[in-house]
């Protein structure tokens, strides 16, 4: 190899391990600003326990089943406690932007009929907003949990079916 082919390719692993922190920042970054983001949403009214209803404590437990779910499936699978911390900061950041584009839909929506937008309809919204968002963020914990990996042993009742027709 040349002098300048080992220079690009010094400057391409450069340039990639940078993109690469910066994803890794950027993932870690917005999965905070998630777990924030709902817990901040608990109590919207700033009263306390009183402002938690049983919808949203609902949520909690079951957001906690299920993120126990994934951490004891993942650690029986030997996954690392980094790994499955980033696992979830991946998934709550999708969860996060997913949120995002979907609020800049229905505002842009509301803008398209109405010709403007108010922040009462974000307020009147808020209370829908949190519970898609809870609905997502379980359903997505339950799918995403790590599993094993299928194996490609034949189970028993086919090797059994061929042992007889071969006898026959």
């Amino acid at each position: 190899m040349g002098f300048w082919t080992k220079a690009d390719i010094f400057i391409q692993r450069i340039f990639f391990g940078i993109s690469e922190l910066l994803k890794a920042a950027l993932i870690m970054g917005f999965g905070l600003l998630f777990f924030l983001n709902t817990a901040k949403s608990f109590f919207e009214y700033r009263n306390g326990l009183i402002d938690i209803d049983p919808v949203e404590i609902t949520c909690f437990f079951i957001f906690m089943m299920l993120t126990i779910r994934f951490c004891i499936r993942g650690r029986s699978l030997g996954i690392s406690w980094n790994d499955l911390f980033y696992k979830i900061m991946k998934l709550s950041s999708v969860i996060l932007v997913v949120q995002a584009i979907s609020l800049n839909f229905y505002f842009y929506r509301e803008l398209k009929f109405n010709n403007e937008i108010q922040f009462s309809d974000f307020v009147m919204q808020r209370d829908r907003l949190s519970l898609a968002r809870y609905i997502v963020t379980a359903i997505l914990l339950y799918i995403y949990a790590p599993i094993p990996k299928e194996s490609v042993i034949p189970s028993d009742s086919a090797s059994d079916n061929q042992s007889e027709s071969l006898e026959n």
